[in-house]
């Protein structure tokens, strides 16, 4: 039944074409599919060139969240801070889309091509940071799932900063109820 006021915001179901969504859900058994969205927590490695004109490894604690589009195709975004490699107080954030293929038994490949912004710490990050990388994935359950990846990251504007990097994350699905 529609009441009064989905009435004059989506007219009445008499009219041709015109229902409520309510109406239309159960005139056509459609039902809201849940959005994936991962959640990961990890960590990466890369070697840092400095203001100092020095090069030392650096290690960051990694957050980032993947909201799918599609059951492939995702957009992302990633923050990471220094906690290792004398370059405190160095972050960045780092925005893009990404590529997930599952290869069956719970593993999966992926790519990603990430941009953004990155400073402090003493590294020479030139402030504008593009990051592309590939992972392999495992899920432990439709939810739970663990990603080792490798890329390279590379300062534009400036910044010495160009290097390959290593990272492993731990990765919580929402909206999956059997996982895609």
């Amino acid at each position: 039944m529609v009441c009064s006021r989905e009435r004059e915001k989506y007219g009445s179901s008499d009219e041709p074409g015109i229902e409520a969504p309510a109406t239309v859900a159960a005139s056509t058994g459609a039902t809201a599919q849940p959005t994936r969205t991962d959640f990961s927590f990890g960590a990466e490695r890369y070697d840092a060139p400095r203001s100092d004109g020095s090069e030392r490894a650096l290690s960051a604690v990694v957050l980032k969240l993947d909201r799918y589009l599609t059951p492939d195709f995702y957009v992302s975004g990633k923050v990471s801070s220094a906690t290792g490699g004398n370059a405190s107080g160095y972050t960045s954030a780092l925005v893009g889309a990404g590529w997930r293929r599952p290869l069956g038994a719970g593993l999966h490949i992926g790519a990603e091509l990430l941009a953004g912004a990155g400073g402090g710490g003493g590294v020479a990050s030139g402030g504008t940071l593009v990051e592309p990388r590939a992972f392999i994935g495992m899920q432990i359950t439709p939810a739970l799932g663990v990603r080792a990846g490798a890329g390279r990251i590379k300062a534009f504007g400036g910044g010495a900063l160009s290097s390959n990097v290593f990272d492993v994350s731990l990765t919580l699905a929402y909206g999956v109820s059997a996982g895609y």
